[in-house]
């Protein structure tokens, strides 16, 4: 980190909040914030009982929503089909996104898909399962495009970068 006379100069990191579904907020929103529930809720976030994972730019934030969307896939207790299913079919889009087969339509089945799942599933942990792709695209759409769109991991970590 660099340090200047009177303030940081912070890399752009995604800094996760939250225990069980993660919620991610950049740097630059919490800097000089109190990491309390009010203020973490202006910014779209929210404080759990987990700790706090930074993550620099060398983390992929499609590969880093993948891992949290595996563990939820695996974890959902299967009851309701919109936890089931949903988290599931996010899970494969992720992955054709990684993997340099994701199409502009990804995002918007992504966000509608993440939508429906938290409005319709029937436990908390469904209704807060697609925070981690929602919260994901929201500030680091940027890596999204360059996925889809150019075809390249900025962070240089998915299968579609040239450089692995």
């Amino acid at each position: 980190m660099q340090k200047t006379a009177s303030t940081s100069v912070l890399p752009k990191v995604s800094i996760d909040i939250s225990k069980k579904t993660k919620l991610f907020a950049l740097t630059n929103k919490i800097n000089n914030m109190d990491l309390h529930c009010k203020p973490l809720s202006s910014i779209g976030s929210m404080m759990g009982s987990g700790g706090i994972i930074v993550m620099d730019e060398g983390s992929c934030m499609v590969d880093t929503a993948k891992h949290y969307m595996d563990f939820i896939t695996k974890e959902s207790c299967g009851k309701c089909a919109s936890c089931r299913i949903g988290s599931k079919r996010i899970l494969e889009l992720l992955t054709d996104i990684s993997e340099g087969k994701g199409s502009p339509e990804h995002l918007g089945t992504l966000k509608n898909l993440g939508e429906v799942m938290r409005d319709t599933a029937l436990c908390g942990f469904g209704q807060t399962a697609p925070n981690p792709v929602l919260s994901n695209m929201h500030f680091f759409m940027d890596e999204y495009k360059a996925h889809i769109l150019e075809k390249r991991c900025p962070a240089k970590v998915c299968a579609i970068s040239e450089d692995l």
